[in-house]
């Protein structure tokens, strides 16, 4: 949703002091922004781990014009997942919404 992780490394002039990693930020593959897609409320994950287990997980688009009421599938006991603050030189952790 919100592009690949990378992680930030700078290189010195000097080619004997190690590269440091500076922090994590988000790449290439972007497909949710202040600006793209915000008509997209929330994707839902689909998966089975069995013939007869099927799950759905769900995951807020934080850039949504149009916010998803976490409560409507609450009620239905269904995970659901959202993107805290992101930090300066760190990507954002997800987080399970608490109903």
């Amino acid at each position: 949703m919100y592009g690949l992780e990378r992680i930030n490394i700078a290189l010195g002039r000097d080619p004997s002091v190690r590269p440091v990693a500076t922090g994590m930020s988000y790449g290439a593959k972007r497909k949710m922004t202040e600006t793209d897609n915000t008509s997209i409320s929330a994707i839902g994950h689909l998966f089975m781990t069995g013939p007869d287990a099927v799950y759905l997980s769900v995951y807020h688009n934080k850039f949504a014009a149009i916010p998803l009421n976490p409560a409507w599938l609450a009620a239905h006991g269904i995970p659901q997942f959202r993107l805290a603050d992101e930090t300066l030189g760190r990507t954002a952790d997800r987080i399970q919404i608490q109903s």
